[in-house]
């Protein structure tokens, strides 16, 4: 499942794609978490690697290419602020999640709850983060 829907994060179809997907009865939770997509995204993709990152911009025609790998922390209140966000802000993110039915969704937050845990600190959770930015120019 998590290859049909990776790939379908490319086609305008993504609803009706992953809609398509057939999970067994007894399957009690999403088969692929918001994390997972990402992570096998990416990895597809070279994501991730500023060295990469840098190469495909000047292979493109850009000059004075810099690449940066950047760390933060992602802040929200509980899983379901931060999967809104991610939603919100990520192309990828927000087709998956408009392609959930509200069950789907449900069990994706149950799901990024339990997994974000771990970053919980008084009152909200952080989660770390780490971003290519790419600088150049024409």
């Amino acid at each position: 499942m998590i290859e049909r829907l990776s790939a379908a994060l490319h086609r305008e179809d993504l609803a009706a794609e992953a809609r398509e997907v057939q999970r067994p009865a007894t399957e009690k939770s999403v088969s692929m978490t918001p994390g997972e997509l990402g992570l096998r995204w990416g990895q597809r993709r070279g994501l991730g690697d500023p060295a990469e990152a840098a190469d495909v911009h000047r292979a493109a025609g850009l000059r004075d290419v810099e690449a940066t790998l950047l760390r933060e922390y992602a802040s929200a209140a509980d899983a379901l602020e931060h999967w809104d966000r991610l939603a919100r802000e990520n192309g990828h993110f927000r087709r998956v999640a408009e392609a959930l039915t509200a069950e789907e969704r449900d069990a994706v937050v149950a799901e990024v709850t339990a997994r974000l845990e771990p970053y919980r600190t008084a009152g909200s959770i952080q989660v770390p983060r780490t971003m290519v930015l790419v600088t150049a120019r024409r």
